[in-house]
């Protein structure tokens, strides 16, 4: 699935492949990165709700049952009733689907309104169907083409419908507008739900880590207590208290580290093991009482709360936690083999070289790559040099696959920030970011070396 984000605050315009396992875009600091990757997180979110509510279909039941009874009252024996149909199902993902998502943009961006007002717009295609929506006066437009949907005039009342190659009949008896009215209500969720599994039908969870973890778990920590016991009891000085509202996906971390059962273990159980061996030298695991995350170094008995453990512990533990305990345990039946299989799951990661020495980081990437060949998608916004070159190299030895590694350079242009898709060979990919500021070092101190000689009077060696 191909997303692209247009004019969306400090975005000109965004394009990444979600079907890639491992996108990682980079740039300089208050580009956008982030601002792309909660974009896109809340728009999957709220696809997944969408497809968990289907049994509410967001349709007016009039709407077919006054298409019916003007059709009946025509001259027609025919009728093509496709693009109301298709418009009929724009109704209902605006009315379910677009809207939850605006509430989460607010929810998220305290300047969404600002956002809105311009030509702020999301497009999501997949092979055969293309979906737009448009954020200023809140329009969806759905371009897709189905086979056929044509009513027909019948004066048997047995034959409700015909599913043929060419198209899909509706029959209709005059007088009777209740039988066509729910074949089509039927056509209409077939089609929703058509739309859904195009679109996300393989994704079973997704999970966002914020940049500054650990910080957030302390001070939600401390915090939380305090906000329960206020709301237990009215304020009787008369003096309210603003409590500032918690951006959607920081809240959706916060709250699914407190639901994580340690007894559970995902798909990538290895991984994430691998993972505490091989850079944190311990366990990550939850206090079941206070609901917090704790970690059991390797060298002792005892096990550490996050506030007592290293920065590089309390900022990497959530993702491992997420990885260990919580991805990929939603799962599907599937029809052919009769078996349940497990859907794919994508976590979404900011900064994730945070508190990490580079010697880390190298090992992160390589954890990385071996997730995402596992089967878990992992989506990105880094400035580690590091972690680049390290998927360069993985590219390079063939541990990583260019068709699984999407690299995005996030760059600024005149009207605000823009993606370029670097290109990736089996050679890894051209570094648009980070030479340049080693280079520029380089040439500094080569400068500097060369005005002490200066001053010295002394000769540079050759």
């Amino acid at each position: 699935m191909i997303l692209t984000i247009k004019n969306f605050g400090p975005i000109s315009e965004y394009r990444c492949d979600l079907d890639r396992r491992l996108i990682v875009t980079y740039g300089v600091n208050s580009i956008g990165k982030s601002y792309a990757m909660q974009i896109e997180y809340l728009l999957l979110k709220n696809l997944l709700y969408w497809n968990s509510n289907r049994a509410g279909n967001g349709t007016n039941n009039h709407t077919f049952e006054k298409l019916v009874k003007d059709f009946d009252e025509s001259d027609y024996e025919r009728q093509s009733i496709t693009e109301e149909v298709l418009a009929e199902l724009e109704n209902c993902m605006k009315g379910e689907w677009m809207s939850t998502f605006i509430q989460s943009l607010d929810n998220t961006f305290s300047n969404h309104s600002m956002v809105s007002s311009g030509n702020a717009e999301i497009i999501l295609e997949v092979p055969g169907i293309a979906v737009k929506l448009r954020f200023k006066d809140a329009s969806l437009d759905l371009k897709w083409k189905i086979k056929p949907i044509v009513i027909r005039k019948s004066a048997s009342t047995v034959h409700k419908s015909r599913d043929s190659k060419t198209e899909f009949d509706v029959y209709s008896t005059k007088g009777r507008t209740e039988e066509p009215r729910e074949v089509l209500m039927d056509k209409l969720v077939e089609l929703r739900n058509e739309f859904y599994d195009a679109m996300v039908g393989e994704v079973g969870d997704i999970h966002f880590l914020p940049a500054s973890r650990s910080g957030i778990s302390i001070g939600m920590n401390a915090i939380g207590p305090a906000l329960a016991e206020l709301s237990q009891y009215p304020m009787t000085s008369g003096k309210s208290i603003a409590i500032p509202s918690i951006p959607e996906p920081i809240s959706d971390y916060y709250l699914e580290l407190t639901r994580i059962q340690s007894k559970k273990s995902t798909p990538y159980l290895y991984e994430a093991e691998q993972m505490e061996k091989r850079i944190l030298h311990g366990s990550v695991k939850q206090d079941s009482k206070k609901k917090t995350l704790l970690f059991q170094p390797e060298d002792m008995k005892t096990a550490l709360d996050m506030n007592d453990a290293s920065s590089m512990i309390a900022e990497l533990s959530p993702v491992i936690a997420i990885i260990k305990y919580m991805a990929g345990n939603v799962k599907k039946y599937n029809d052919r083999t009769e078996k349940n299989t497990q859907k794919e799951s994508i976590i979404f990661i900011e900064e994730p070289e945070a508190h990490l020495h580079p010697e880390n980081q190298v090992l992160l990437a390589e954890e990385f790559g071996r997730l995402a060949k596992a089967g878990l998608k992992i989506i990105a916004a880094s400035h580690s040099n590091y972690i680049f070159n390290k998927f360069n190299n993985m590219i390079l030895s063939k541990q990583l696959s260019c068709e699984d590694y999407e690299p995005i350079h996030l760059v600024k242009e005149r009207k605000g920030a823009v993606s370029e898709i670097l290109a990736t060979d089996q050679y890894g990919t051209k570094d648009k970011n980070f030479s340049q500021v080693a280079e520029d070092l380089y040439d500094e101190r080569e400068q500097i070396i060369d005005e002490m000689m200066d001053d010295s009077g002394e000769q540079p060696d050759d």
